[in-house]
Parts: C-alpha cells; structure tokens; sequence
C-alpha cells in the first residue's frame, strides 16, 4: 500500500483503538531492547498473535534474518493515524486488530525500503537488474564514491536515532552528572543559577525534580501495561500540581493541534525520518486532563534525556548575545567537558594500562613558549606508554535537519567542516606534534595516536559511513601523522562511559 491506500485501510479503525495496539506493541518492543534484546521473541508473539497464515511463514526469519517492526516504521504509523484523525459525523469504526498493524507496518517498512533503492521494496527483484546496479556502483569515480558514503552516512544518522532504544538507568545517570552538579568554575552569570536544574526551574517555573517525579509515575505506570494518566492520578501518586499543569501544557497535544503540526511536517519533506514532533510531545491529550502515551522511548527522553536542555534553552527566550539563553547554552558546554572528564577520570582509575589523564591547562602550561601565546591543543588526552588517546569534547548537537534525514549532503559537509574539521581536527593535529617535540607526561618514544571527538548522545554517530568519511576529510589535516595516528572518530558520550570497565 502507499500512503493513500493506508489512509482508506486506517479509515476503518477508531483513532482510539489504533493508538492504543501501537503503543502497546512499541513500548514492549522498546522494554526489550533496553533490557535483554529479545525484540525478535516479543515480535514473533506478535505474529503468533495474529493468527494469519502469513505469519507462519514469517515466524523463522524475525530476530534472527529480519527485523519485522522497526521502531521507525511504527513512528509513520502513529503519525499516520492521528493525521487521519477520526471524523465524528462518520460511522463508528471499528478496533483494530494485530495482525491489521503488521500489514500496516510492513507497508511502511517495505515504502522506507523503495525510496533508498527501489530493488529493496520488490519481493522477487530481477537478477539482471541486481547485476546492472552493482556495475554502476563499482564504476563510481572516486568523487562518486565520497559523495555517495556522504549520503550514506546522512541516512545512517537518521536512521540509528529514529531506531534506537535508550536504556532508562543509564540516561538517569547521565542526566544526575550534568544537571545536579554545581557548574564548573569557569561558569560565573547568576542569571542562570547555582547549576543546571537551577536553570530549568528559572527558566519554566518548576522545579526539575518535580516535573521528574511525574516523569517516573508515568514510566513505571508504562511498565506495568498503563497508557492513560489523568491529572487526579498523577498528583495522587506524588506529582506536585504545578508540575502535572508544565506536564501537560509542554509535552503534549490533543488531537487536532497534533493533526495540524504532522501535516506541517509532511510539508517539510519525507517524513521517514521526521519524529521531533513526538520527542517534544510524547502525549496524547484526551478531555484537557488525560495524557494518552505514544512510545515510552519518547516519553524517557522528555524527562530525563536531551529534551530537557531544548526546553531550558527556548524557554529563556531569544538567544541573542549576551542574553540568558546564550548564557545557558555556554553553560551547558562546559558542564559537558566536565562530564566527559569525569568519565576519563574513572577510564584512568580502572585502566591497567592509562598511566595518566592530561588536561588542556596542563597541556597549555607544558608547552606554551612565549607568555600570551598558548599553543592550540584538544581538550584531554590520555597516556599509555606509547599510546596517546587524543580527545576533544564538544558539545555539538545535530541540527533538526540532519537529525531527520531532511538536509542535503551540502548541509552535511558544511557541518561536518565547521564544527569538526577546521576546529577539532587541528587542535588534535596541533596536540600531536607538540607531543612529538617534546615526549611530556610519560609518553614515549615514537608515540602513536588514537584521536576521539567527544559529543552528545543525540550528535554524530560514529556508523561506518561516517568513519569513512572522517577518514577522507582527515587525510589533509592529518597528511604530518601519516603512519603514526588512527583517523579520528566520534564518539557519543554515552559510549564513552561503556569503556570505564572495559579497559
């Protein structure tokens, strides 16, 4: 079916019904995958479910071949539903059933499959077809090779942040380091207070930990099989009545707000990709004071995860200089460096091999030769005999296009060579030599180089196209180091912190 033909088929279920089954089915799929992985037992319960003599023929390839419903997919879906909406004046309609969500979902599936390349969407494709497209490919020029992995990793992108799960204890975790800590030092404007969460309660007028509270009622009413909350509910169970009202007015929309921004979005472009209209508000608003969940995932990261820093940050207003948006973002970027410190500390306290964590001060006191002209260094780096892990953190967070797979390639490079390539790049170069020349902090004798980009668990992600493409914009730059340094790679700070027992 293309999107037309789902309109007519969804056209015969209740808005109610179809929101529920959905996310029912995406919230276990996303328990699963932040638990234990077994998405593809759960998703071949479902096809058992459904009791259809497809299914049978599905159930050996799900979790172990294929992947029967990509989070993505059901994101379509959801949108899908509510910008059909439900007309009142029509005759009832009836509850959808599981196996009506898997045709469902595997129509949009098979659509997301076309638009990358056509043979992908075809059941049976012919093999002289398949044969022409690997010929065309391998006689890509190398310019049609580099901008074909650009696209790659574009698709990449958006494509892992649409479909990946978030484990709720590790962004608890991660959002207790960055937003109850004092500020770091170097932070003086009390405009924007004694730390983070300070800020978030000037800012929106309520505390953190209250709109948390309401946050936590909610994930383990999901967990136990809720998808309804009412005011009165919420502040039984321990919500604050002024956090319940920011819940309510700040992440969610009734039906025909959220009519009205899907189809402003479809408008943008594609919208295979396009989810930030549900990060913002995972909540369905029924009767002014019920909130109807529509993926756990996105309610977490609503209340623990990097929408907090975008509420902060737009709530301050304008971010104009020296105002106190600008002030808070400058802010945030420090108490990101801090924590990505944190977690090298801890690297270094674990290692058996990292004799030492290096700081930029320290770097900058080390090796600085003329007073006033301190040399350009990267932010960390950590010794290892010959070995130097060079690190610069940024706190870099991907612009909404390039999030949502809508930006071009150019958008991309433009980027990619702003924020990482003429910054970052040559600080680490400029890093390297210095250690070269002088052989400081223990580091021996033809070192060699491992150099890393430290950013936020919503920037780069560190796919293989991206590797690749690093790699060509790196050999310029890093055309000195050639033999003795690793291309840079980035990497998200959530990943960081999985190395503090592995090394």
């Amino acid at each position: 079916m293309d999107h037309g033909q789902r309109t007519q088929y969804l056209s015969q279920f209740n808005l109610a019904s179809t929101l529920h089954a959905v996310a029912g089915i995406q919230s276990r799929l996303d328990v699963a995958s932040a638990t234990d992985w077994s998405e593809g037992r759960v998703e071949r319960e479902f096809l058992a479910e459904s009791g259809t003599e497809w299914a049978t023929r599905l159930v050996s390839m799900v979790g172990s071949t294929h992947r029967l419903i990509p989070p993505r997919s059901m994101t379509q879906l959801i949108r899908e539903a509510l910008e059909n909406g439900e007309d009142e004046d029509a005759s009832p309609r009836r509850d959808i059933e599981i196996a009506d969500v898997l045709i469902l979902v595997m129509s949009i599936t098979t659509e997301h499959a076309g638009a990358q390349n056509p043979l992908d969407a075809v059941a049976n494709p012919d093999p002289a077809q398949l044969r022409e497209q690997r010929a065309a490919v391998e006689a890509y020029t190398a310019e049609e090779t580099v901008a074909a992995v650009r696209q790659s990793a574009l698709d990449e992108m958006a494509n892992l942040l649409s479909n990946e799960s978030v484990k709720l204890e590790l962004i608890k975790a991660s959002t207790y380091d960055l937003w109850f800590r004092p500020w770091p030092a170097r932070v003086t404007d009390t405009r924007i207070g004694e730390n983070p969460a300070d800020a978030f309660e000037l800012a929106n007028r309520v505390p953190l930990l209250d709109v948390m509270v309401v946050g936590q009622i909610i994930t383990e009413g999901i967990a136990a099989g809720r998808f309804k909350f009412t005011r009165e509910e919420l502040t039984q169970a321990g919500a604050t009545t002024d956090a319940v009202q920011f819940v309510i007015k700040n992440t969610a929309y009734d039906a025909a707000k959220f009519t009205r921004r899907l189809r402003l979005d479809r408008s943008r472009g594609p919208v295979a990709y396009q989810r930030y209209a549900f990060t913002e508000r995972p909540f369905l608003l029924q009767d002014t004071d019920t909130l109807f969940v529509l993926r756990y995932q996105w309610v977490i990261d609503r209340f623990f995860g990097s929408q907090l820093y975008w509420q902060t940050f737009f709530a301050f207003g304008p971010a104009t200089s020296r105002s106190v948006a600008e002030a808070f973002s400058q802010a945030m970027n420090y108490a990101f460096e801090r924590v990505a410190s944190d977690i090298l500390n801890r690297i270094v306290a674990h290692s058996s091999k990292i004799t030492r964590l290096v700081t930029e001060p320290e770097m900058q006191d080390e090796w600085t030769e003329s007073k006033g002209r301190a040399p350009s260094v990267c932010d960390f780096m950590l010794v290892a005999g010959r070995g130097c892990i060079l690190i610069d953190a940024t706190n870099h967070h991907l612009s909404a296009n390039l999030a949502q797979g809508l930006a071009d390639v150019d958008t991309f490079n433009t980027d990619i060579e702003s924020s990482f390539v003429t910054t970052k790049f040559n600080q680490i170069v400029s890093t390297a030599k210095l250690v070269r020349k002088h052989l400081s902090f223990g580091v021996e004798a033809d070192p060699v180089f491992y150099p890393y980009v430290v950013v936020p668990n919503n920037g780069l992600s560190n796919t293989t196209a991206v590797q690749l493409d690093w790699r060509v914009r790196a050999e310029a730059p890093f055309a000195e180091l050639q033999g003795s340094t690793r291309p840079p790679v980035p990497l998200r700070i959530g990943d960081l912190a999985l190395f503090v027992d592995g090394t």
